[in-house]
């Protein structure tokens, strides 16, 4: 057991990896990869601030090409951030690489 199992029930980075290891080996489709993905970059973007906005912007991505609210996922996400990164977070989406996901 790692230690991110003992701590937590979440099960999406344990799925991500298992679905990375089918992949590899051929056993996995490429939809199941893509769906677990996003747990996976989360987990490996988490080194740094910039990148671990990239499972913020794929969700935006992702309820857009359902034929979502961008707006409200934005909002909604803004409302959960804990307030010690939330101006950090909005300063980074304000930038010019990224202003077109914010």
């Amino acid at each position: 057991m790692t230690l991110f199992e003992t701590y937590s029930a979440d099960e999406r980075p344990r799925h991500a990896i298992e679905t990375a290891r089918a992949w590899v080996t051929g056993h996995a489709a490429v939809g199941t990869a893509q769906k677990a993905a996003a747990a996976a970059h989360a987990v490996a973007t988490a080194h740094m601030a910039d990148h671990s906005l990239g499972a913020l912007l794929y969700a935006l991505k992702a309820v857009k090409a359902a034929g979502g609210s961008v707006d409200a996922e934005r909002r909604w996400q803004m409302k959960r951030l804990p307030q010690a990164v939330h101006g950090l977070v909005v300063s980074a989406l304000e930038s010019p690489r990224l202003k077109r996901f914010a």
